[in-house]
């Protein structure tokens, strides 16, 4: 006969309550133990990553040669965690410093604005920070370039930034080479202005003498007396000359640049051929021929090179002394210089001369210092390369108002 709950006896029905309720105690501390256990596997296993993520975080930093810093606003401390920075005068902060104390050490015409851009994160206004600055290290007045990222890491009760974290490179190589590559940009930009300038004013020069050409040949079938058609004729021969010479710079300029410009190196007796130069140079300028005279060394020298290019340098120096000369005298010449087992050519005028700041880039491709005098920029573009193939150097000597001496040194 079975007994109801109700007909049991009060401590029967205490014992299994009791020990319903230690079922249930020891049911829900296995439960509580498994947790726990998993959140202690779950703990270990993260901090068994820690160290490899340490470790790829330090490869990174090393990798980009960064350094790492944190800023306690309250105190404004600045502490550098990691330095993989490469220089040798560079900022590193002591155990004390403060973020404030760091501005004399930037260079003056960034120091306002870095402040204020430090400043703004470090009192909430903005949340991030960038900035590219010239540094120096304590003692010493070379500058660097350096690179810094920061944002707020940490803030207070308050919602204001408690901590911030940066990192900083140095960034001199970037800075060179976008300097190069400015004035790679700048001088392509001149380039192409200089090239358009070329283009205008070849066609004036060409045209110049073809006209004089054309209109002189077709005048002087209709006159009859002799002394003023030699004189047109002389006209014609001296234009053809300077066409001549313009194609020639054109052509010299086009072999070189392909790199086909070619030496014929053999003796050559330079008073000969200078002489041969003013000659030839006579019978173009016509009647300012009077200006130009010859000074050479008693003894004559023999250089071993190429006497075309030597005769194309002098030719190009006389033509432009002459422009700048205005009837004013003219000569040409040269002087061994066996100290320096060279011997020196030389075309010195009386002209207006040339600044300073001009001297050396007047050997340039299309550069002329004087839009209003004729000419393609070419001939001393042209003669500086010819002397280089033949293994000397070119220059000039002047004086604003007292004339020029352009010369060219090569091996004897």
């Amino acid at each position: 006969m079975s007994l109801t709950l109700m007909q049991l006896p009060l401590p029967a029905i205490l014992g299994w309550a009791a020990l319903l309720l230690i079922g249930v105690g020891a049911i829900g501390c296995l439960c509580h133990l498994i947790m726990q256990r998993k959140r202690l596997e779950a703990r270990l296993k993260m901090q068994q990553t820690v160290p490899e993520q340490n470790i790829e975080t330090d490869l990174v930093l090393r990798a980009m040669k960064l350094a790492t810093w944190t800023i306690d606003v309250a105190t404004g401390q600045v502490r550098y965690e990691n330095d993989y920075r490469e220089h040798g005068n560079i900022f590193r902060p002591s155990e004390y410093e403060t973020y404030g104390n760091t501005y004399e050490l930037l260079h003056p015409d960034d120091r306002d604005r870095v402040s204020k851009a430090l400043k703004d994160i470090c009192e909430g206004r903005t949340d991030d920070y960038h900035q590219q600055y010239r540094a120096t290290a304590y003692g010493t007045r070379e500058w660097y370039w350096a690179e810094s990222y920061a944002t707020v890491a940490a803030h207070d009760n308050q919602g204001r930034p408690k901590t911030i974290v940066g990192a900083t490179m140095v960034i001199d190589e970037r800075k060179r080479l976008e300097n190069a590559l400015m004035k790679a940009q700048q001088k392509a930009t001149e380039s192409d202005r200089m090239k358009s300038a070329f283009l205008s004013n070849i066609s004036h020069e060409i045209r110049t003498p073809l006209n004089a050409i054309v209109g002189f040949s077709e005048i002087m079938s209709t006159v009859d007396d002799p002394a003023e058609k030699q004189q047109l004729n002389d006209i014609i021969k001296r234009n053809n000359r300077v066409l001549l010479r313009i194609i020639n710079d054109m052509v010299s300029i086009s072999r070189i640049e392909a790199g086909e410009a070619t030496t014929n190196r053999q003796p050559v007796e330079l008073t000969s051929l200078v002489e041969k130069v003013i000659k030839a140079q006579r019978s173009i300028i016509g009647n300012e021929a009077g200006q130009l005279s010859a000074d050479v060394p008693a003894t004559p020298v023999v250089v071993e090179s190429d006497s075309q290019r030597i005769d194309d340098v002098l030719q190009n120096f006389i033509s432009n002394a002459v422009k700048f000369s205005y009837g004013k005298p003219i000569v040409v010449g040269y002087t061994p210089k066996p100290e320096k087992h060279c011997v020196r050519l030389w075309v010195k005028d009386s002209g207006k001369g040339i600044a300073e700041a001009d001297r050396q880039r007047i050997f340039d491709k299309f550069v002329k210092l004087d839009d209003f005098t004729q000419g393609t920029g070419l001939g001393l573009y042209v003669s500086k390369q010819f002397v280089a193939s033949l293994g000397g150097t070119i220059g000039v000597d002047s004086k604003e108002g007292l004339g020029s001496t352009f010369w060219f040194e090569i091996p004897m």
